[in-house]
């Protein structure tokens, strides 16, 4: 898998993931979603480490934090980037 099929693939997680936790705060007692996000979990982070393997970088895996909570408000959006 190239760097971008794990970025591509890392991004559907993240977003399955988002809806998992939702769904999970609604209904606790779901053993299967929550089966399903620790399975998505774990590849996340197999995929993570294959791309650090791949590229040297955790970037553009991991939100920039240093500048506080909304900092990444501040930086350039994907579109600014010219």
């Amino acid at each position: 898998m190239t760097p971008e099929q794990i970025r591509q693939q890392l991004c559907a997680l993240d977003f399955a993931q988002t809806e998992l936790v939702l769904y999970l705060d609604v209904h606790p007692e779901d053993d299967a979603a929550r089966t399903q996000w620790q399975r998505n979990a774990a590849e996340v982070a197999a995929l993570t480490q294959q791309h650090i393997r791949l590229t040297g970088t955790t970037w553009p895996l991991v939100q920039n934090r240093d500048g506080g909570a909304l900092a990444w408000v501040a930086s350039p959006w994907p579109w600014d980037n010219q």
